[in-house]
């Protein structure tokens, strides 16, 4: 049986459950996005009517964020929501790497741009909320492209050309370095946009190489090993 992990998001809200209002919403949105309640299709109870009169439906052509841009469309088109607090149920998370977080995900910096679109759409309003958290999507684009069968460095940097071609990525990317980003974050966006794309082609890569590392079954069984021995010498030391 493998080891099963808790949720890391286990409180949804802080305060009172209550019934808000678009603009109120729109006030704590960036809260309730960092906790997974905006852009998790189950946190959520839609209402019918919503749906259908809106034409509201997942966009095929992603396998990517297809979530998040249906929540997108249905706060844009509802004009109340209530927000509990109470926790319903928790998700039981497996270290899998054969999991959809681990494969290759094509298209995923059209998806991202199309969700910031509707997010901006929705707040309309771009602040450093907005330009941080869509830089840390954009880590996670370029982490993807180390997912590819062929994750050659030329792959990469094509992909980079590509993406800085896009004048809305870029004007995002450029806001987002002057915000308060973390430093690895900071030196990544850095090496991107002064053109280093094969410094960042190597940060990443040593990173990926790490996280495959961190989560191999190979680590899991030196670190119960070594969990084992300290209990065991721990137990013989109180028996003393």
């Amino acid at each position: 049986m493998e080891r099963k992990y808790l949720n890391e998001f286990d409180v949804i809200c802080e305060g009172d459950s209550k019934c808000y209002s678009k603009v109120e919403i729109k006030e704590i949105f960036w809260k309730l996005f960092s906790t997974n309640i905006i852009h998790n299709i189950g946190t959520k109870i839609y209402k019918k009517s919503i749906i259908n009169k809106n034409c509201i439906r997942f966009c095929e052509e992603f396998s990517i964020f297809e979530d998040a841009m249906f929540c997108m469309d249905a706060l844009t088109a509802a004009e109340t929501f209530y927000v509990s607090k109470d926790v319903f149920y928790t998700y039981n998370l497996q270290v899998n790497n054969g999991s959809l977080n681990h494969i290759y995900r094509k298209n995923y910096d059209k998806a991202m741009k199309l969700l910031y679109q509707k997010i901006f759409n929705f707040i309309l309003i771009k602040d450093e909320y907005f330009y941080n958290n869509f830089l840390c999507y954009f880590i996670g684009a370029l982490n993807n492209e180390f997912r590819r069968a062929d994750n050659s460095y030329e792959n990469f940097s094509h992909f980079i050309n590509c993406v800085l071609r896009d004048r809305e990525i870029n004007e995002a990317l450029q806001n987002a370095f002057f915000q308060n980003t973390s430093k690895y974050e900071r030196r990544i966006l850095e090496n991107v946009l002064k053109g280093r794309f094969k410094r960042c082609y190597f940060k990443l890569k040593i990173k990926y190489i790490e996280g495959n590392i961190f989560q191999s079954k190979f680590y899991n069984l030196i670190f119960d090993s070594c969990y084992f021995v300290y209990k065991s010498l721990l137990l013989r030391w109180r028996n003393k």
